[in-house]
């Protein structure tokens, strides 16, 4: 993981909240330590949203995930991250993961 913590339903704003309608702060091109945080747990939401869960059952098991808004996780800033992932055509092998920040 790119941060300390472990990515659970916790981390999610509902839709319902009035935070996730508030105007959203841009955010420059070289990201503030506080900001590439914030980077770091969309990143580790949509990859850790991938992996099998532990045990069958797990209540703490996020579905999966292909991208993540900032404001999602309770920062209003301009900032999300997709996850695409294409596979080289002759050998299977995956070629990219981007990230996409506006």
């Amino acid at each position: 993981m790119l941060q300390n913590e472990v990515p659970t339903h916790d981390w999610l704003v509902l839709d319902d909240t009035p935070s996730i309608q508030q105007p959203l702060i841009d955010v420059s091109v070289s990201l503030t330590p506080e900001n590439k945080l914030v980077m770091q747990k969309l990143i580790d939401f949509v990859r850790y949203s991938h992996t099998p869960p532990p045990k069958k059952n797990n209540a703490n098991k996020i579905k999966p995930a292909v991208g993540l808004a900032s404001p999602q996780i309770w920062h209003n800033l301009k900032m999300y991250y997709i996850r695409i992932e294409e596979t080289d055509d002759e050998t299977g092998d995956k070629k990219n993961n981007w990230t996409c920040n506006d």
